[in-house]
């Protein structure tokens, strides 16, 4: 393959963006050129990757232009292949043993079965890890997030900020709003609890301060800049880790802001492996299938819910939420907009793990 510019589809969804982020090390060590398409909203995460063009999606999705001899590349679709309940093909692994694959390494393997050329780049040394997911902050962006925080340090006694992200685009990872109130109350003397927006007014969780920003480079600032992050399988989730892991120039200036273990990822029908990242505290209720005989199913609307039940061999039903693709084996939740496996999560274990973080850092 010559040495001409490849160029990726992305959905531009806010998580995919910063998860493709780890495909950028193998085309960089090359000097590949690399493009990647966004939605015009999530562009930005990618700023300052050398050797790399962004393009924005045109009205209705239409392609921007590219160069004659660029190789495009659709991943659009990478998780058709149903990671969180499949094992990696091994070759991507180069290990004896069957393992999960986080989503970057899900998405390289779309991208190898698609481009035989960036087959054998990958084939020749796999580097696609976790590890590789980054958002490159400047100075100036962390430091406008660490005045973000410290204001809310000063209105409120001086107490830690952590931040709350509690919702996806799916109810079978979202938490539920009784099991929110909760963890609210109950860290409430401890820290200052900011739910991060956009939500929705019935979203809104009783007791928080609502924090957030439009551009999401102030975002990934001010996450970085928290004391801790409660967190699902979502957009925000790849955010402060991508920020955490591309921060490493400036350190010195973080004072331990970037320790992974703040990230406090609930997860119920995520697979951790697949979605969270090298020293995250994952809090779940799923040591065995006591719950769910079937979590993590990862049954998030990618795939129509017959697919997952076929692969299961159960009946999945749809979520009844408009605009909600996922589905669950079980019709009734315990608490509203959420499934058994995320409710089973009980509030005071996650209370418990973030206080005892929380002491340490005073």
């Amino acid at each position: 393959m010559k040495r001409q510019e490849v160029i990726f589809l992305s959905t531009g969804a806010i998580g995919d963006m910063v998860i493709a982020s780890a495909l950028h090390a193998p085309f960089y060590e090359r000097d590949i050129s690399m493009g990647i398409v966004s939605a015009e909203f999530t562009r930005g995460l990618w700023q300052h990757f050398g050797n790399t063009i962004t393009y924005a999606y045109g009205k209705d999705k239409v392609l921007p232009e590219f160069p004659t001899d660029a190789v495009v590349v659709d991943i659009r679709n990478y998780l058709r292949h149903l990671p969180h309940s499949q094992n990696l093909p091994q070759w991507l692994t180069k290990q004896e043993e069957k393992r999960k694959g986080h989503l970057c390494e899900w998405m390289a393997y779309e991208a190898a079965t698609a481009c035989p050329g960036i087959e054998r780049i990958l084939k020749e040394t796999f580097k696609v890890t976790r590890d590789d997911v980054q958002i490159i902050l400047t100075e100036e962006e962390i430091e406008e997030g660490k005045a973000r925080i410290n204001e809310i340090r000063k209105e409120s006694n001086n107490k830690l900020v952590t931040i709350l992200a509690p919702y996806s685009n799916t109810e079978n990872r979202n938490m539920g709003m009784r099991q929110l109130e909760e963890v609210v109350v109950g860290l409430q003397d401890t820290t200052t609890v900011c739910q991060l927006e956009p939500f929705q007014p019935a979203d809104y969780v009783v007791g928080t301060k609502p924090v957030g920003d439009r551009d999401l480079r102030k975002v990934a600032a001010l996450l970085l800049a928290a004391d801790a992050y409660i967190g699902v399988d979502s957009g925000p989730l790849h955010i402060i880790n991508g920020a955490i892991q591309g921060t490493g120039w400036y350190s010195h200036k973080l004072d331990g802001k970037r320790d992974p273990a703040k990230v406090f990822v609930v997860l119920g029908s995520s697979h951790p492996d697949v979605v969270a990242y090298e020293g995250n505290t994952i809090i779940t209720a799923l040591t065995s299938h006591a719950v769910c005989p079937v979590a993590p199913c990862g049954a998030h609307g990618y795939v129509a819910p017959e697919e997952y039940g076929k692969y299961f061999g159960e009946i999945f039903h749809p979520s009844r939420k408009e605009g909600d693709k996922s589905g669950c084996i079980y019709q009734e939740h315990d608490f509203p907009n959420t499934a058994p496996c995320m409710s089973a999560v009980s509030s005071e274990q996650i209370v418990e793990a973030v206080q005892a973080y929380l002491r340490d850092r005073k």
